[in-house]
């Protein structure tokens, strides 16, 4: 999830923020290990004075995922979408095949214009989509919604 991406390390632990710009034989052989590990991912750690909202972000049983999305339920909605329908008698802009996505083994709509599989959502289930991707970034934790 943290791979490939840059992003900071926040701490309320002050000391914590000094540990890369020290000299390796000050640490005990499993410290070094540990911050080779976290280097692989940041070097970038800032201090926070001390705050419940980390005390929050440490319990990951609090931390809700999305609920996959249901390909079955847009599948059907396709078939019957009258938009979709003419969009595939009249190819002149879009092309679009029924590919199967990476993520499940049922075969959607989808535009291959672009040379990437853009599947057709139909009107109904944009919002939807929409607030799943949304929760993806945001995973509903009160405290952070302050």
């Amino acid at each position: 999830m943290l791979e490939a991406r840059d992003f900071k390390l926040f701490t309320d632990h002050k000391p914590s923020t000094h540990t890369f710009k020290q000299h390796i034989d000050k640490f005990s052989p499993q410290q070094a290990k540990q911050l080779d590990f976290i280097s692989q991912f940041t070097i970038n750690i800032c201090y926070f004075a001390g705050n419940e909202r980390f005390e929050l972000l440490s319990r990951i049983a609090s931390i809700e995922m999305p609920k996959p999305i249901n390909y079955d339920e847009i599948t059907k909605s396709q078939e019957s979408n009258l938009e979709l329908q003419n969009l595939i008698s009249n190819p002149q802009v879009l092309q679009l095949k029924k590919t199967v996505m990476s993520n499940s083994d049922i075969p959607l709509f989808c535009d291959l214009s672009t040379g990437i599989a853009l599947p057709y959502i139909p009107r109904e289930y944009h919002w939807w989509i929409f607030s799943k991707l949304l929760n993806i970034s945001h995973p509903g934790i009160p405290l952070l919604q302050n």
